[in-house]
């Protein structure tokens, strides 16, 4: 039963790839035929589709927002309700970056602008990654 239906779904696949290849054929011979373009004549006719404006008669100001500046914060420590952000020292309520500093906490610190809201957090430095226990 399984051989009947795997020679019927393979005879359906090469039916259907001998048409799809024909139609292939098909669409190269349409490509390598010869085109017939347009006479000089009719395209010497058709207007100009671009439009020149006189700078004086336009009253338009023309202004660039400026790019979004990213700045990296990095929070190097925590010390008596102080954060030292990006070689500064700050308490909660100061601004950081376009950012207000809302909360100092032990491994880490809130900073709010609108309604974003970025954490920065300390990494304790691991000399060993791999810890052994006694008895193990």
């Amino acid at each position: 039963m399984k051989r009947l239906i795997i020679n019927a779904l393979l005879s359906t696949i090469f039916l259907y790839a001998d048409v799809a290849t024909d139609e292939i054929d098909k669409m190269i011979m349409k490509i390598k035929a010869p085109r017939q373009g347009i006479d000089l004549k009719e395209l010497s006719a058709t207007l100009n589709p671009f439009v020149a404006i006189n700078q004086n008669d336009v009253n338009e100001t023309i202004v660039f927002a400026p790019k979004k500046k990213y700045t990296k914060m990095l929070l190097g420590g925590i010390m008596n309700k102080r954060a030292f952000i990006n070689d500064t020292w700050y308490r909660e309520g100061d601004d950081v970056s376009d950012y207000i500093l809302k909360h100092i906490g032990i491994n880490g610190v809130v900073l709010v602008k609108d309604k974003q809201i970025k954490k920065l957090f300390l990494h304790e430095k691991q000399e060993n990654i791999i810890i052994m226990k006694d008895g193990e």
